[in-house]
């Protein structure tokens, strides 16, 4: 299942897959910008630290996307992935 996050940084466990819009591949960690949208694949896991927005993802890639997706709630974006995350935890 495919899922679109606005997230500040980005960093995963595993070296994840950054596929740019031309088709090009970037191997290892990624560093999105703040409002950046990204298209996240396979199943994750981490947690979000306040003040530096670090989401840390098991992942089999991540692509960033050409346009921003259309969201009439771009405020709940956090909230939806602290609800993603919660399925994952086993405390939750």
């Amino acid at each position: 299942e495919l899922a679109n996050y606005h997230l500040c940084t980005f960093k995963s466990f595993h070296a994840p897959i950054l596929q740019m819009p031309d088709g090009t591949v970037m191997p290892r960690s990624v560093e999105i910008k703040v409002g950046d949208p990204v298209r996240v694949f396979g199943a994750m896991g981490g947690m979000i630290e306040d003040q530096r927005k670090i989401v840390a993802c098991y992942l089999s890639g991540v692509q960033l996307l050409n346009e921003p997706p259309d969201s009439k709630d771009n405020s709940s974006v956090i909230e939806r992935l602290h609800q993603r995350l919660a399925d994952f935890l086993p405390w939750n």
